[in-house]
């Protein structure tokens, strides 16, 4: 009987064990599932009912095997997340110009935010456009008028800065970039990816503290860094060309912020750029952002 009673205790010992193996190999996974679903705060800037379902592009563009976790805040309304709601965060584009934001009460309210997610040690965040401008005003920079004076509207090439190789979010995207001359001079140069443009206004200039990683034809602060959690870009890398000429240049046009001579020639650069290698530069654009939000 001892003997029953100590095999039988063996019994019982061996299968909490397996149990407690078994609780802690899930308790694992359920954390890294955890990990996995870091929560994304959407900024959405933009009040045009045309772009009411933003997100959706947002989704489909950083975040097409659904490791995400997205809330929308609509920022013109007020809604913005406390720095606990989120690990990340995007500030969309917008019709709205950043310089008008002594005048535009929910403008003061995402600087506030924007200031206190880069100060926070652990919320990432991209600003894409107005986000851009809008983080880069908050931080101390200078956003106005395109220099140029037009608005632009098109594909642009992408020029990398001295430090732009050395980004972790360029290095991780990297390898969706093509090898090319520089048109410059023909001598061997970074790649140049093309990026789809579309704003009358830019970064005149950095915050302080910022890292430049590209310029473009339109922009000379086009990619721009903050510390490393923060990374804001000028072009659009949600979007695609037919986006563009189906929601944008229609109301450029009737607002006669493009004519229709900068409209034509927008639409053959589309043409002329839109070739087999494209593919390439709009998924290193889109693995840019993602890799920064993952890291």
């Amino acid at each position: 009987m001892p003997t029953a009673v100590a095999k039988l205790a063996a019994g019982v010992s061996l299968a909490a064990a397996l149990g407690a193996a078994v609780a802690l190999r899930l308790s694992i996974r359920r954390r890294a599932s955890l990990r996995r679903r870091m929560r994304v705060a959407f900024i959405h800037a933009e009040d045009a009912p045309k772009w009411s379902e933003q997100l959706g592009l947002y989704m489909a563009a950083f975040d097409r095997s659904g490791e995400f976790q997205w809330r929308e805040y609509r920022a013109w309304l007020g809604e913005l997340p406390r720095l606990e709601e989120a690990d990340a965060a995007f500030i969309s584009g917008s019709h709205h110009n950043v310089t008008d934001a002594a005048t535009v009460p929910w403008m003061q309210d995402l600087f506030a935010f924007v200031r206190a997610a880069a100060l926070s040690e652990r919320v990432r965040l991209v600003g894409i456009c107005f986000g851009c401008q809008a983080v880069a005003a908050a931080l101390g920079g200078t956003v106005g008028p395109n220099q140029s004076g037009a608005f632009a509207y098109g594909v642009e090439r992408l020029w990398p800065a001295p430090d732009f190789a050395g980004h972790p979010a360029v290095a991780s995207a990297r390898t969706g970039m093509r090898s090319e001359p520089s048109l410059a001079g023909g001598q061997p140069h970074a790649p140049a990816p093309r990026v789809l443009e579309s704003h009358g206004q830019c970064v005149h200039t950095l915050p302080p503290g910022a890292t430049l990683l590209a310029s473009s034809a339109s922009a000379a602060h086009e990619l721009f860094a903050v510390g490393p959690r923060v990374l804001c870009m000028q072009f659009h890398p949600e979007m695609s060309v037919a986006l563009l000429e189906e929601k944008i240049a229609p109301a450029l046009l009737a607002a006669r912020l493009l004519s229709a001579d900068e409209h034509r020639e927008a639409v053959r650069t589309f043409a002329r750029e839109y070739d087999a290698a494209w593919a390439s530069d709009a998924s290193f654009a889109r693995a840019l952002v993602s890799a920064h939000i993952r890291l």
